[in-house]
């Protein structure tokens, strides 16, 4: 009859195995959550950029300019930037906008034309605006048209990273490994 003995650390591996799922659900969602970050700090230097994703927003329009509210789109309340969070869900990380500031993004991303009328006293602010501006206001009925052009925030980052601009797949990779804290290798 044939007998074999095993050696080693057979208690230390038959520990790891035990661990070893709930360990790789901590790190495979501790990778996730860094690669969120990760996005979501792109889509805000995006912003800040002009160029979320390399896609340049449309300029801002001469009357936007000309009643003060130059700068870059979407940086004079920085409302939007400070509505971009990173929350874990069911196995996975959301990566955008929640809140009260959804319906405003989505306006942002598709862009709109709307009609709107205004108050007298709305009316008497624009058209003093306009005059210290050096403009001549013509007279309305107090209705205009406001157009927003699209400037879109999550889309363009997100194809980015999913086109291999980010290396999106490495970082994971690398993040993974190094939350397993170095069970099942190195990064």
């Amino acid at each position: 009859m044939l007998t074999a003995r095993l050696t080693g650390d057979w208690d230390r591996l038959r520990g790891v195995f035990n661990t070893l799922p709930g360990q790789m659900q901590r790190a495979g969602t501790a990778a996730l959550r860094e690669e969120g970050e990760h996005l979501r700090a792109e889509m805000v230097a995006g912003i800040a950029s002009g160029a979320p994703g390399g896609y340049p927003f449309a300029p801002l329009s001469p009357l936007t300019l000309l009643l003060g509210g130059g700068g870059r789109p979407m940086m004079r309340s920085r409302a939007l930037v400070w509505s971009i969070v990173v929350t874990e869900e069911r196995g996975g990380v959301f990566v955008g906008i929640r809140g009260d500031r959804v319906k405003i993004a989505q306006l942002h991303a598709a862009g709109a034309s709307y009609r709107r009328t205004l108050s007298p006293r709305q009316r008497r602010w624009f058209f003093g605006a306009l005059r210290r501006a050096g403009q001549t206001p013509t007279p309305g009925a107090g209705v205009g048209m406001v157009r927003l052009p699209p400037r879109p925030i999550v889309g363009p980052v997100i194809s980015k990273a999913f086109g291999g601009g980010f290396a999106m797949g490495e970082r994971l990779r690398k993040s993974f490994a190094r939350n397993m804290g170095g069970v099942l290798g190195t990064a």
